[in-house]
């Protein structure tokens, strides 16, 4: 894995639309890359973006086409060794062949100088297969918030956070050095140092943001925690690839089996489950107000991370 230099330029055209036209340099390669990009204002500081290419033999617009988010730095943010300190809720999707590989996990870190040890403790399913390892390295980061992690796989070229960008202390981006190209996320924990049932309470959006399998399940829903382990509400739930009428408000009701001090917990979905959606879960809170969830059921061989934030 190696950084790659970006240079172009943003447009803004009207209302809250604009384009932007990156380019860059193909890796051990004359060539260079030119995409061109609409974006959407979401606020002054966060923007959705699409590829707009089209193929230049038949005219149309390519396959694989690149979407995302980006989001402003924090322009009062010195990215110093300690941008990492204290523990930071990973979650990333990657792709193994045709089924999903995800993860949601604890990084852990005192300093990014290098040395000094940095922890990451997940848990996985992959198509099904679920695990749930540890591992110790550390890390480096560079003034524009690049942050370099060694140590933290099972080898330097399948290891599921290689590399983030943070947008913030202990949040942003983050990408792995895997075959399945793990996508993801940093969110630096608050709310703690000791998390409780307590700390699920109210309302929250249930969503499934990030896919790459076509055979997941689309779920969306809204609800409530009532911060002494019960979590009610109502999903909807489209089958992929919907060629099945959808699932459409079900009535939801959870369990939580457990939590420990450090936000790692487990729920459990109560009877009846609602049609496609898993029964049992392992969780981490960020905080109060959002919650990142990775399902365990053997059976889920196309898996997804379910977010609930108020």
């Amino acid at each position: 894995m190696s950084s790659q230099s970006i240079a172009g330029s943003f447009s803004f055209l009207s209302g809250n639309r604009g384009t932007i036209s990156p380019t860059f340099q193909v890796p051990n390669s004359p060539l260079q890359v030119n995409l061109n990009f609409v974006f959407y204002f979401v606020s002054s500081s966060d923007l959705f973006v699409l590829e707009i290419d089209n193929d230049t033999k038949t005219g149309k617009p390519t396959e694989f086409r690149l979407a995302g988010e980006m989001i402003l730095q924090n322009p009062s943010t010195t990215f110093s060794n300690f941008a990492l300190q204290g523990a930071s809720v990973a979650t990333g999707t990657a792709e193994n062949a045709s089924n999903a590989d995800i993860l949601a996990g604890l990084l852990t870190s005192t300093t990014c100088d290098g040395h000094t040890a940095v922890t990451l403790n997940y848990d996985e399913n992959n198509a099904g297969a679920v695990t749930a390892p540890s591992f110790s390295g550390s890390c480096t980061i560079e003034s524009n918030g690049r942050v370099a992690f060694t140590g933290l796989g099972s080898s330097a070229t399948t290891t599921h956070v290689a590399v983030a960008y943070l947008t913030r202390p202990g949040t942003g981006f983050l990408l792995g050095g895997d075959a399945g190209v793990t996508t993801g996320l940093l969110e630096q924990q608050s709310g703690g140092p000791a998390f409780s049932q307590s700390s699920i309470l109210g309302g929250y959006t249930l969503s499934a943001p990030f896919l790459v399998d076509a055979q997941s399940t689309n779920v969306l829903g809204e609800v409530t925690g009532n911060g002494i382990g019960d979590i009610t509400g109502t999903v909807d739930e489209i089958d992929a690839p919907a060629t099945a009428a959808p699932h459409l408000a079900q009535a939801f009701a959870a369990v939580i089996v457990g939590i420990a001090s450090n936000g790692r917990g487990t729920l459990t979905t109560s009877t009846p489950v609602p049609t496609g959606f898993p029964t049992n879960f392992d969780f981490y809170v960020v905080s109060p107000g959002s919650v990142r969830l990775i399902p365990t059921d053997a059976s889920n061989q196309h898996p997804e991370l379910i977010f609930l934030d108020h």
